[in-house]
């Protein structure tokens, strides 16, 4: 039987992924401005956001989700992309 942290693991894996599927943004954006350049443009793409990925799900399993959720870190990130927009 499936451990239930493991399972919670693999949730969490799916949620980050669909972040870079789903919302329209810049991965979009580059996957239909490499497009046109061959057929395995988004092969590419895939891989490099899979790069940038794994490391923050790798921190995630070793217990880094607790500095991720707390309220200073919430709060810092907030008003730095605050002061980006």
């Amino acid at each position: 039987m499936i451990d239930a942290g493991l399972l919670l693991f693999l949730a969490s894996v799916v949620v980050i992924s669909l972040s870079g599927v789903i919302v329209p943004g810049p991965l979009l954006a580059v996957t239909i401005a490499k497009g046109p350049e061959g057929p395995h443009a988004g092969a590419w793409v895939g891989l490099g956001h899979g790069i940038v990925e794994m490391p923050l799900i790798a921190l995630i399993a070793l217990g880094f989700g607790t500095v991720l959720s707390s309220r200073p870190f919430t709060v810092g990130v907030g008003l730095l992309g605050g002061a980006m927009l």
